[in-house]
């Protein structure tokens, strides 16, 4: 019952801050507040005994990228009349079609799963260690790593070039 309630309480945070970090004007209060969701995930980690989940989340997630994302908005020397506002009516509109688009799409694939239900089963045994993610990540999806890296990579590529300076 405790469990549940700090899940509970621990997802609603999690929201929270997702929201606010998509919703403020400032890239480094948006970047804060993207710290306190990695973290509230990590908390939702342990939870679910998955220890290695939740301190590779805080570890590289909250640590690592979210440095590298406040590096390069300090490099970049972004401020907040740079970003700018939608003056669209249309452009909001359609953000709240897609966002209830998106909203029933995720109410469709949860409505019949056992975790809302209350009839979730036990995990897995070995569920979240080292072990097991290791072997994922490097078998069944070596693949879709391999991908990510290479998105990673450009990115830091792009991050070097738009902050390098214009030679004349």
């Amino acid at each position: 019952m405790a469990e549940q309630i700090l899940f509970y309480l621990f997802a609603v945070i999690a929201i929270i801050s997702a929201l606010s970090a998509v919703t403020r004007k400032n890239p480094v209060v948006s970047a804060v507040w993207l710290v306190s969701c990695m973290c509230s995930l990590a908390v939702i980690y342990v939870l679910l005994e998955a220890y290695f989940l939740a301190a590779v989340q805080v570890i590289v997630y909250a640590g690592a990228v979210l440095m590298l994302f406040v590096f390069v908005i300090m490099l970049l020397n972004l401020r907040t009349g740079i970003i700018g506002q939608f003056r669209n009516l249309g452009l909001k509109f359609m953000g709240l079609v897609l966002t209830v688009i998106i909203l029933r799409q995720f109410y469709t694939a949860f409505k019949g799963t056992s975790l809302i239900l209350g009839n979730a089963g036990g995990l897995e045994p070995g569920f979240g260690e080292a072990r097991a993610v290791g072997e994922l990540l490097f078998t069944r999806y070596v693949y879709p790593l391999e991908l990510i890296s290479i998105l990673l990579l450009v990115a830091i590529v792009g991050a070097l070039v738009l902050a390098g300076k214009e030679s004349s």
